[in-house]
């Protein structure tokens, strides 16, 4: 049983890990790769890598593919086109410290949306939680200064990966209706393909209009590692992570997220933590863990 705990506490720890450098990755090729590019160039690797792993399966699977279709595609666009585009253009404007800050606000809106849309009953006993960690998240966009917020004076990057938070969050609210008998390979490789496809018109965007990309051996490099490491196997390693531990525990785990890009992005990008950081990032914790430590949120 220790033996269990101890590699459950390793596998999320270890996705959370790779997922942290994700944002630090967002922010480094800012300068070098358009971000819907990267974003092509992210899931084409992942779809490559898990066709051949689930692609066998698709057949016998493909009449539940096709009666979820609307599924699917929700999944696809939540998931794979927006979230992570939305990252990669959020880190052209904002730090990779702020991109991992913001993007652990996304269990507060997973249990607004779950309340929303799946009628799950509320509790006010959550309320503190919710208003701690929007107090969080208001110290980090206003950089510390109560003023900002008057003046809407925010950073368009901030802004761009709360969206890209809220996303991720109705994408997990979405998987808690997945079809049983659809396997996760095969989710994510239909969802990987179908995201990819709706993905190449935006190439065209002025967002995108940076010059073409030079494939020298660090944008490789990136590129391999959010296509395999960010996508696979901080994937395989969460969900396994969830099996053995649960997912509250899993959850707090989770929320080492932006310590971890901070501490990559001080290594390998020169940024600096400043206090308005340290403080958001004690609200933002402390909201979301008072928040989440309910019983009926153990599966959020």
């Amino acid at each position: 049983m220790k033996r269990r705990k101890f590699s459950g506490v390793f596998l999320a720890l270890t996705a959370t890990l790779l997922w942290s450098a994700n944002y630090v990755i967002a922010r480094g090729l800012s300068d070098s790769i358009p971000p819907v590019t990267l974003a092509v160039l992210r899931w084409t690797v992942a779809f490559l890598v898990l066709l051949p792993i689930a692609g066998k399966d698709i057949p016998k699977q493909f009449p539940s593919i096709k009666k979820h279709f609307k599924f699917f595609l929700l999944a696809s666009i939540l998931g794979v086109s927006l979230f992570n585009t939305l990252i990669y253009t959020a880190g052209h404007y904002t730090s990779a410290t702020n991109l991992s800050l913001i993007a652990i606000t996304a269990p507060v809106f997973i249990i607004i949306m779950s309340i929303l849309f799946l009628k799950t009953k509320f509790s006010y006993k959550t309320l503190p939680g919710i208003i701690v960690t929007l107090i969080g998240l208001l110290t980090l966009i206003s950089k510390g200064n109560p003023i900002a917020l008057l003046e809407l004076d925010f950073n368009k990057g901030d802004l761009l990966m709360l969206l890209a938070a809220i996303c991720f969050s109705g994408y997990s609210v979405l998987m808690t209706q997945k079809p049983r008998e659809v396997s996760m390979p095969v989710l994510l490789l239909v969802t990987s393909f179908s995201g990819l496809v709706l993905l190449l018109p935006f190439l065209s965007l002025p967002v995108n209009k940076l010059p073409s990309p030079i494939f020298t051996q660090e944008v490789l490099l990136s590129v391999l590692y959010v296509g395999i490491f960010a996508s696979i196997i901080a994937f395989y390693s969460w969900n396994h992570a969830i099996l053995r531990i649960g997912s509250q525990r899993a959850g707090i785990l989770y929320y080492t997220l932006p310590l971890f890009s901070s501490l990559l992005a001080i290594m390998f990008l020169g940024e600096q933590v400043q206090t308005f950081h340290l403080i958001s990032f004690a609200f933002i914790i402390a909201g979301i863990y008072i928040s989440r430590n309910k019983k009926q949120y153990n599966n959020v």
